[in-house]
């Protein structure tokens, strides 16, 4: 998993890549990251991670069969499996504050849109509207799917979805 951003990374890839850590942020290893080369509980990792008493513990517990596939656990589902639903609720709460969340008046103002007792079609569009992710012709030829960018109504504003909503 290794990508990178840059200075023009689009939205969905910036969000694929916080993803990313999110993802790489609940990952643990199963034990087999705690036992050696010989097949015995490595002691040394055990030390660095866990305390005297939680080693204790581990060091009872018999070590079985080498020929298994280690796996990835989700540290923060009890059953250790990933969900979106669970990533998206790790995300919100825990991850460090970026550009993706935006914080104080305009988180309120977004929590207050979707708490609306209003068609649900109609928040993801206010949504998609405040983002600019309606496909007006504008949006549309910076894509390169139409050539013209001009409203067929007005034929004077750029198709942008500020003047589709206001000035047409």
């Amino acid at each position: 998993m290794a990508a990178s951003k840059n200075a023009s990374s689009s939205f969905v890839w910036n969000s694929l890549l916080w993803g990313k850590v999110i993802l790489e942020s609940g990952l643990d290893d199963t034990v087999n990251g705690l036992i050696s080369h010989f097949g015995e509980w490595n002691i040394q990792v055990l030390n660095h991670n866990f305390s005297k008493y939680e080693i204790d513990g581990i060091l009872q517990i018999p070590i079985g069969c080498r020929d298994v596939v280690d796996t990835h656990i989700w540290h923060f589902e009890n059953n250790g499996c990933y969900s979106v639903k669970n990533g998206y609720w790790f995300g919100r709460r825990f991850a460090p504050t970026s550009s993706f969340f935006n914080s104080g008046a305009l988180t309120k103002w977004w929590e207050r849109l979707w708490k609306l007792e209003i068609p649900l079609k109609t928040k993801i569009f206010i949504w998609r509207a405040c983002y600019d992710w309606i496909p007006t012709l504008a949006n549309l030829a910076r894509k390169k799917i139409m050539v013209d960018d001009k409203f067929l109504i007005c034929k004077m504003a750029s198709g942008t979805t500020l003047n589709a909503l206001w000035d047409c």
